[in-house]
């Protein structure tokens, strides 16, 4: 339990904290018009009680991503509430807990000790252990429960506590990082950047030892989005408990999470798992079709064919290509035998255009592949593009 909850814990937190550093266009009167502005906005929205808004203002890329931000603020709402009943109801231990944060602050000039305060003291994409001594495991569950109280008392304190401390600075014209004391926060991970003429937050979700886990497809963002609104509805019961007073104390908090969050979070961490398992599967027949088609495009571009034409539809085809294997590999669930994964090595060249060609024929270009000019390559990506799904993101380009 401590393992995965605590891993959760610490996501909701590092979102936080991201959200809390993101800015918006001139909705509701806050601004993302420069990164200093970015900063303003967080803290504005942060005292304005309106957390729910922040995970708006992060950049998404697809309809699915931007649905769990959508949940996630939700979560982020219900934990400020969270923290508005626990300081009405307990403000001797909220105030203490504030001031034990500032005090770790102001002891801790440096991201290191910044880090440690957080309790990260595993390296990101490093796997949590159980330790086999009872004394290292009553300490971890200590560090848990720790952690635990203070994203459940109000996972904002860090940004309101270190407010002052926070800048944020151009790198290029449309790239700024966030910097705590001139030095950029958390080795840097954290990066605003400009688009569409605003500013918005990057969360680091192609960080090594992040993008492994990171989700995907929409299968798995789904997944992802349910494990948010898992824990929005366990927030939402601990405020319950903490204005009926079945919580007592604050150190209740952790244990009563622990209670409510532990057999469903464990389900959805196992359908997660799974669900890697698939694109792991998915990931190594893609690697197979990268070989082969770059074999195959250099061969065409021998015969005469245009190198810019010849990428693009290679490009194509494993945009399509990579939803056809993810079909495959969930029918193998089922089915070995049926379904067999292309072994791309020994098939035939025949065999390698007709495969490529039903897979095109499947997002509606029926036409044979024949000669690869630009034209040809681009009607196979118009075609692609009207009707591929497209949330299955290869893991790496083409060349």
């Amino acid at each position: 339990m401590v393992s995965w909850l605590r891993i959760g814990l610490i996501i909701v937190l590092g979102l936080g904290l991201a959200c809390g550093l993101s800015g918006c266009g001139k909705r509701d009167g806050y601004s993302q018009e420069s990164p200093e502005e970015v900063l303003a906005t967080a803290l504005a929205m942060i005292k304005n009680g309106e957390a729910n808004k922040l995970t708006r203002l992060i950049y998404a890329d697809s309809r699915e991503y931007r649905s769990v931000l959508n949940r996630l603020g939700s979560l982020l709402g219900n934990l400020q509430k969270l923290g508005i009943e626990l300081n009405n109801r307990f403000p001797e231990d909220v105030e203490k807990l504030r001031k034990e944060l500032v005090r770790v602050a102001a002891e801790s000039p440096d991201n290191q000790k910044i880090g440690a305060a957080l309790n990260t003291e595993a390296a990101p994409g490093a796997a949590p252990s159980i330790p086999r001594d009872r004394a290292a495991q009553r300490r971890q569950r200590q560090q848990f429960e720790d952690l635990s109280q203070r994203i459940l008392t109000n996972p904002f304190l860090f940004i309101e506590a270190n407010a002052a401390r926070l800048s944020a600075e151009k790198i290029t014209d449309d790239i700024a990082t966030v910097k705590l004391d001139g030095q950029p926060l958390l080795a840097g991970v954290f990066q605003m950047q400009k688009k569409e003429g605003q500013w918005w937050l990057i969360l680091p979700l192609e960080l090594p030892g992040v993008s492994s886990f990171a989700p995907k497809t929409r299968n798995e963002w789904s997944i992802i989005g349910s494990l948010i609104k898992m824990a929005d509805g366990v927030v939402v019961e601990l405020t319950e408990d903490v204005r009926s007073g079945a919580i007592s104390k604050v150190g209740q908090l952790a244990n009563k999470a622990g209670e409510k969050a532990f057999l469903p979070g464990a389900m959805i961490f196992v359908v997660y798992g799974k669900e890697m398992d698939v694109r792991r599967q998915r990931e190594r027949a893609m690697r197979g079709f990268r070989t082969r088609a770059r074999e195959w495009g250099n061969a065409r571009v021998e015969a005469g064919d245009e190198r810019p034409a010849v990428d693009l539809m290679i490009e194509t085809l494993g945009k399509v290509g990579v939803e056809r294997l993810d079909e495959v590999v969930r029918a193998r669930s089922v089915d070995r035998e049926k379904n067999p994964l292309p072994k791309w090595e020994e098939m035939p060249e025949a065999d390698f255009l007709a495969l490529m060609g039903a897979w095109l024929s499947s997002v509606g270009d029926k036409e044979p592949i024949g000669a690869i000019t630009e034209d040809r390559a681009k009607r196979a990506q118009k075609a692609a593009d009207a009707n591929l799904r497209g949330t299955i993101k290869p893991v790496t380009a083409y060349r």
